[in-house]
């Protein structure tokens, strides 16, 4: 599945459920990790 990450909207203050995202095909967990932000 492609996706444009650049659609993506950061909002720091609220939490991220990465499971549910990685179960519905966006694996995005790993940008989080590399950036600090997990």
């Amino acid at each position: 599945m492609k996706f444009n990450f650049s659609l993506l909207k950061l909002h720091p203050e609220k939490m991220v459920d990465f499971e549910s995202l990685r179960v519905n095909g966006f694996g995005i967990e790993d940008l989080f990790v590399t950036q600090g932000w997990k």
